[in-house]
């Protein structure tokens, strides 16, 4: 855990500085409609690491004027779509394996 929060807290403080909130408003607040879920469905999913790194982020979301629907789609896509690791079983284990569902 102490390898991890340092760097997220560091994302957030240049996310604070360098993302004004007009613009996170703009593409994930309320009236951004269904592409402002889409990108924060694509944010969580893209994105690596246990999930309680999420929740600082998911803190500074809300602090930027996101709204509640695109933060808990984050968060659902962080917790439960890890595309890189689809891509890496996919790489090590086959295609087969990574895209498998129980019927």
């Amino acid at each position: 855990m102490l390898s991890i929060i340092p760097p997220i807290f560091i994302i957030m403080g240049l996310m604070d500085v360098w993302v004004p909130k007009e613009m996170m408003m703009k593409y994930m607040g309320k009236g951004a409609g269904p592409k402002g879920g889409l990108f924060a469905f694509l944010l969580g999913g893209f994105s690596s690491g246990p999930l309680y790194a999420a929740f600082p982020i998911a803190g500074m979301f809300i602090k930027k004027g996101v709204s509640l629907t695109n933060v808990f789609l984050f968060l659902g896509a962080w917790s439960t779509t890890k595309i890189p690791m689809t891509l890496f079983e996919a790489a090590q284990l086959g295609s087969k394996f990574a895209g498998y569902v129980l019927p």
